[in-house]
């Protein structure tokens, strides 16, 4: 029997996020995907939805009713307030036997989504990626209650992710949902020749969380004590300015190049030697999974990243990189240093990480676990 399932998701208004349902597809799954049909953010301004090539009529756009990036009231993101306009027609007109809500289950949309399971009588599964418990302002714990009491299963982006949500009182299956990159979409580029080498990559949001500022100063450290090369930021955020002058000041060779469309970031792995992601934990974030290690990764590019949240276990999960204790830019320096001075034990770590995510975070490996864990809740 194939099964089919409705997915609703607001990341997949870029298509790059639509390669695991793709795959999906591909793994015998009759899959529709909702997505908006149009996203504020506060980097890149309004996102429109692009559907992947490929998986077009698999793809409904939605119009969306509030939600989008930026602060609301009580500190929670825009995000977490969507509401899909005509999505009742859009379920029932497929007839789901699985409906699946790539969303927190304090979110708008996972509480809407899951009445209409409810009402449709199909098996409901929702998404998490908060991996600190954090207290939170009405509605949302309420929201989150009833999004427990309808679900069937639930997935994850790490294992702190699932004790969150045991410790606010999930019961039901679990299953691991990693971030996934298609490993041809970083196959080729071409270096910038204007860079000195070697090229320390970032990519990521300007913010203080992401640590830019530490990375900033361990090559100042290393170009101090005999080092070379230079950093190449990718990215926007609200501390782009504030960075540019830090980094001037400190008189490190750096490359900034603003906010960057998502399939454009690929080729600009090919310009760097190592990537580093020096990440910082707050009260109420830390690293959730580390995106940009399986992406330098499929590159075939080594990291440095910082022990904050799920750093260290995805780059042992790769095999691509090397850890330090977050903060520490000494030993953030020290590493850069080291793989600068080697490129044998560059290419080393580049080559496990490009084995590691063939293995373990392509779409089709993500997208096999996951018809797995559907058709066991369907078959209960």
């Amino acid at each position: 029997m194939t099964l089919r399932v409705l997915v609703v998701s607001h990341s997949c208004v870029v298509d790059v996020n639509q390669e695991p349902f793709a795959a999906l597809k591909h793994s015998g799954a009759n899959v529709r995907v909702i997505a908006p049909r149009s996203l504020r953010t506060d980097v890149r301004g309004r996102i429109d939805f692009k559907p992947l090539a490929g998986f077009e009529s698999n793809v409904i756009p939605l119009p969306i009713v509030l939600g989008g990036y930026g602060r609301l009231a009580g500190g929670q993101r825009g995000i977490h307030v969507i509401l899909y306009r005509h999505f009742r027609t859009a379920a029932e007109q497929f007839e789901p036997q699985v409906i699946y809500a790539e969303e927190e289950p304090f979110s708008f949309a996972a509480l809407q989504v899951a009445r209409i399971a409810h009402q449709l009588q199909a098996p409901f599964v929702f998404h998490a990626n908060q991996n600190i418990e954090k207290s939170l302002p009405p509605p949302f714990p309420a929201i989150r209650a009833a999004v427990f009491g309808h679900a069937t299963g639930a997935t994850v982006r790490n294992r702190a992710a699932a004790e969150v949500l045991r410790a606010h009182g999930y019961k039901g299956p679990i299953e691991d949902f990693p971030h996934a990159v298609e490993p041809s979409r970083y196959a080729t580029g071409e270096r910038m020749t204007d860079l000195e080498t070697p090229v320390i990559g970032f990519v990521g949001r300007l913010v203080p969380e992401k640590g830019v500022e530490d990375l900033i100063n361990a090559m100042a450290n290393a170009r101090a004590r005999g080092g070379r090369g230079s950093l190449l930021i990718v990215g926007g955020g609200p501390d782009a300015a504030v960075l540019r002058e830090f980094a001037a000041r400190a008189r490190v060779p750096v490359h900034f190049t603003g906010a960057v469309a998502h399939d454009e970031v690929p080729s600009l792995f090919h310009s760097m030697d190592m990537v580093a992601i020096p990440s910082h934990t707050t009260s109420g974030w830390k690293e959730q999974f580390g995106r940009i290690v399986i992406e330098a990764n499929a590159a075939g590019v080594p990291v440095i990243v910082s022990s904050s949240g799920e750093l260290p276990q995805t780059v042992e999960a790769t095999g691509g990189g090397v850890v330090v204790r977050e903060g520490d830019v000494d030993a953030l320096s020290s590493e850069i240093m080291r793989l600068s001075d080697d490129e044998n034990a560059r290419r080393v770590l580049g080559e496990a990480g490009r084995q590691g995510v063939a293995e373990r975070f392509t779409p089709g490996a993500v997208s096999a676990r996951l018809l797995e864990f559907f058709e066991s809740l369907v078959s209960r």
